[in-house]
């Protein structure tokens, strides 16, 4: 059964309360946070959402060179945003860094790993990003899910 609907990068979110605006590369709205009035649609005028206004369930960052900075420093903003997981994927170093960080009274914290997963309490499920070459030694990402 669907819980709520995910969105990629170009989807507006903002958060008057934390002064945010941005685009996340990724973001997950269950239909409880939208249902409850956590998150408000934003209609565009030629129909469909252009943008989501309040606080999601989970947004994550995909860290690169051009954008380090930005995704490093939205930590603050998510929290005071309200924002339940922030996730970071960063692939730039030698170690593949996925985390979940979850609310912590002051600020965001790593949740635990256990056997190379991290688990997510707004999915209710463990995730373990992983990394591989294809045959011509590009590198290739696969995210493993289990409950």
């Amino acid at each position: 059964m669907k819980s709520g609907h995910v969105f990629g990068d170009r989807m507006r979110l903002c958060n008057p309360a934390a002064n945010l605006s941005c685009e996340p590369d990724l973001m997950f709205v269950s239909f409880a946070t939208l249902t409850a009035g956590t998150v408000r649609q934003i209609p565009a005028s030629t129909g469909g959402v252009i943008e989501f206004e309040g606080s999601p369930d989970m947004v994550l960052e995909v860290v690169s060179d051009s954008s380090a900075t930005k995704d490093l420093d939205l930590r603050d903003l998510y929290y005071a945003a309200g924002i339940t997981e922030y996730c970071v994927a960063d692939a730039r170093g030698s170690e593949l860094r996925f985390e979940i960080l979850r609310r912590g009274p002051k600020g965001f914290v790593s949740t635990p790993r256990r056997h190379g997963r991290v688990r997510s309490g707004v999915f209710g499920r463990t995730f373990q990003l992983v990394t591989d070459a294809d045959p011509l030694g590009n590198p290739t990402f696969a995210l493993n899910v289990s409950e």
